[in-house]
C-alpha cells in the first residue's frame, strides 16, 4: 500500500516530469539530473492554460474517478499528484538517521545510507517546490494511503515549507490528513 499526495491549488502551478520507473528501474542511488519528484495534473484537462475554459474531465473513465473523490477534500480548481523516485509519495519522508542494526553487514548498512539520502533528497525537494508555489498564496496538500483519497480526512494541519526540511519528516499518516502549506 502506498502513499498518494494530492496538491490544491487557486493557480496553475508548475510541473516536473513523471520518470518512467518500471519494476527494473534502480531507485537509488539517486542518478545525477533526475529529480527526485515529479508533480503533474490529476487530470490534465483540469488545467487549462491561463484563460481557457476548464473541459470536462477524464480520470477513470469508466470505472474510477479519481478527480471526483479527490475534490471532495480539495476544492481549489486545479489539482495535482505529487509523486517521489518511488512513483508514489512513499518518498516523502525520513527519520533523523538512516536505519542501522548491529547485526548488518557494511553492505546492508550502505544500503540503509542510500535510501535515507533518497527519502531525505525527495522530502527536501518537496519543500523547495512548495516554497516556490505558496510564494503567493497557500497550498492544500491531501495525504492519504492508497484507495482511501474517499475518506474524509482526520487531521488538518498548516506548516510552512520549511516543515519539509525538519530534522525529521514523516508523512505516513494513520488516516488522510489535509495539510496547508503557507508561505513561510
Amino acid at each position: 500500500m502506498c502513499i498518494q499526495v494530492y496538491l490544491g491549488a487557486d493557480r496553475p502551478l508548475p510541473t516536473i516530469p513523471r520518470p518512467h520507473v518500471t519494476p527494473d528501474t534502480d531507485l537509488v542511488p539517486l542518478k545525477p539530473g533526475t529529480p527526485p519528484i515529479w508533480v503533474q495534473p490529476l487530470d490534465p484537462a483540469l488545467n487549462p492554460e491561463p484563460g481557457q475554459p476548464h473541459a470536462k474531465h477524464r480520470m477513470g473513465e469508466p470505472v474510477l474517478d479519481v478527480e471526483a473523490l479527490v475534490r471532495q477534500h480539495l476544492n481549489q480548481p486545479y489539482l495535482y499528484y505529487l509523486g517521489s523516485f518511488m512513483d508514489c509519495g512513499c518518498g516523502f519522508g525520513y527519520a533523523d538517521a538512516p536505519l542501522t542494526r548491529p547485526e548488518w553487514d557494511d553492505d546492508r548498512v550502505q544500503d540503509s545510507v542510500m535510501w535515507w539520502e533518497a527519502f531525505r533528497e525527495a522530502t527536501h525537494q518537496l519543500a523547495a517546490y512548495l516554497e516556490n508555489v505558496t510564494r503567493d498564496e497557500p497550498v492544500t496538500l491531501l495525504v492519504c494511503w492508497s484507495g482511501e483519497a474517499d475518506r474524509p480526512p482526520q487531521r488538518r494541519t498548516e506548516v510552512t515549507p520549511d516543515y519539509f526540511r525538519a530534522p525529521e519528516v514523516s508523512l505516513f499518516p494513520t488516516a488522510s490528513e489535509l495539510i496547508t502549506v503557507v508561505p513561510g
